[in-house]
């Protein structure tokens, strides 16, 4: 019985020093990524010759976001919060998704825990795309009534910050 009650205490222990130990990984790595994050978010690269496939986009709460952290946009609003503003597009629906055409180029969103990630057709040449992108992020500002960021994830897995 004393072996039993000695076995169980000592799992409790070793428990509570593994999840002590846990936590304080789980912090160290968190901060890890906040650094790193923010090292990129303040580089400038060249992106002028980058093609769609070069990259995916995130619109985001400006600042750093927790995961989760939505933009509150009613359902019958996303249309209006996703067009690109003053330029000439079209909305397709193919099954659920909805895309936006411009001038030849398309691209869809997707909600996501990080933001909304808009997806854009390979050949789409990047300032095109970042045209489109300060569009869409006024077109939420103005129906969410938040500040927005865009951020660049690029194929080599980093992220620029372009407003």
């Amino acid at each position: 019985m004393i072996t039993s009650f000695l076995k169980r205490l000592f799992n409790r222990k070793q428990y509570l020093s593994d999840s002590m130990n846990i936590e304080k990984e789980f912090r160290r790595v968190e901060k890890e990524d906040k650094e790193r994050t923010a090292s990129f978010l303040t580089e400038n690269p060249d992106v002028n010759n980058w093609v769609g496939s070069d990259f995916e986009s995130i619109i985001r709460k400006k600042d750093y976001v927790q995961f989760g952290d939505e933009f509150d946009i009613p359902l019958e609003c996303w249309d209006e919060a996703m067009s690109p503003g003053s330029m000439e597009h079209v909305v397709e629906k193919r099954g659920e998704w909805t895309y936006y055409i411009v001038d030849g180029d398309e691209y869809t969103y997707d909600t996501e825990f990080v933001g909304i990630v808009v997806y854009f057709n390979d050949e789409i040449l990047y300032p095109k795309a970042r045209k489109i992108l300060e569009e869409i992020s006024k077109s939420i500002e103005r129906v969410s009534g938040k500040d927005v960021e865009i951020i660049l994830n690029c194929a080599h897995d980093h992220r620029y910050r372009i407003r």
